[in-house]
């Protein structure tokens, strides 16, 4: 797949994203590779496919939190206006009980 070219700013972060995923990733790409040395022709889906898309599943969450460790985690735009309420409002019945 082909990626649009970046600005040297972009391609700076991008380096150190690399370079911190492969760190904190290399335990699973270990065991990926474990996995596959482990597997036959027979094995090699099902249980072990699943297992590789776990891993894979993994290595992206890791990559998600190392992007998202220095953005904001809040907020600060304006607090909504509308006033919260105190308690939920009182139900009435909307049709006769049956008979």
């Amino acid at each position: 797949m082909s990626q649009p070219p970046l600005a040297p700013q972009q391609e700076a972060l991008a380096r150190e994203l690399a370079d911190a995923i492969r760190q904190g990733t290399d335990d699973l790409i270990t065991q990926i590779a474990r996995t596959l040395a482990a597997t036959t022709d027979a094995t090699l889906f099902g249980d072990t496919e699943l297992r590789l898309r776990d891993l894979a599943h993994l290595i992206a969450a890791r990559a998600y939190e190392l992007h998202l460790r220095d953005k904001k985690t809040a907020t600060t735009g304006p607090a909504c206006p509308a006033p919260t309420a105190a308690s939920p409002p009182a139900t009435t019945a909307t049709a006769r009980a049956p008979r």
